[in-house]
């Protein structure tokens, strides 16, 4: 004879899973609670639309800016060629011709910035969800997978969308690309100095980025918060050593609005 009660528990339905947050509500709670973000990502892993909402907020910034920055870029470029020893007359005349094509908007022009756009920002994408991962292989043991890492940095990326939205108007007004909310206010723009780059590394979005990130770690790998903001520290740390002591590198950076 058949269990009654068995049978009615089969015929009760379990309990339901969460209900994910769609695009609309992830975004907001990259901004007003991260960690809810994150361990909804961790049940069910989502990086495509943020990389796509930052390249094209890249592109349109950069569209719209390009005509009120593009002399001070000119300038601060002629003066990193000059400093080149033995770089070529015929180089810098090459370099100031292509400036002056540069400086109006045409198709070319517009599928350059484009292209380029998607290329950086990919690129430093999965460049920085590489890095996490191995840094958490090798203090955490690689209890994450790869697309989950990549899902949490992705997510880090509306605070940077927000920073552009915020920047690229100053730098209208200023007409000039060397703007930064960060302690490098209080010094002249200057591509060649470490100490410059330094400070602009260490701006309000950069602070707020890595931290939001740190938590992601945290709950990612299922570490303490204060385990998971140290790593991102160590990685944000060695980024910030490379990128303002070489000064090709911090130069094409700023050039590119990645720093």
């Amino acid at each position: 004879m058949e269990d009654p009660n068995a049978e009615m528990a089969m015929n009760m339905p379990g309990e339901l899973p969460p209900v994910e947050p769609g695009f609309g509500q992830k975004l907001i709670l990259a901004f007003t609670n991260p960690i809810k973000l994150f361990e909804s990502i961790q049940r069910q892993s989502s990086w495509l639309p943020p990389l796509i909402a930052i390249i094209l907020v890249s592109i349109i910034a950069g569209l719209i800016a390009q005509p009120y920055i593009m002399p001070s870029v000119r300038q601060e470029t002629m003066a990193y060629l000059s400093k080149i020893p033995n770089m070529p007359e015929d180089a810098i005349a090459k370099a100031n011709e292509q400036f002056d094509k540069s400086s109006e908007l045409t198709a070319k022009g517009v599928a350059m910035t484009v292209v380029g756009s998607i290329l950086m920002r990919t690129a430093a994408f999965f460049v920085v969800v590489t890095a996490i991962f191995l840094m958490g292989a090798i203090f955490f043991g690689g209890t994450a997978k790869y697309i989950k890492v990549m899902s949490m940095y992705a997510w880090v990326l509306p605070i940077w969308i927000l920073g552009i939205l915020i920047v690229t108007p100053l730098m209208i007004i200023k007409g000039s690309h060397a703007v930064s909310l960060s302690p490098a206010v209080i010094m002249p723009s200057d591509p060649f100095n470490s100490i410059y780059f330094f400070l602009k590394n260490l701006s309000f979005f950069n602070i707020w980025a890595v931290i939001v990130a740190g938590i992601g770690i945290s709950v990612i790998y299922g570490i303490t918060r204060a385990k998971g903001i140290i790593v991102m520290l160590i990685l944000w740390g060695i980024w910030i050593v490379i990128n303002s002591f070489i000064p090709f590198l911090n130069f094409q950076m700023a050039i590119s609005g990645l720093t």
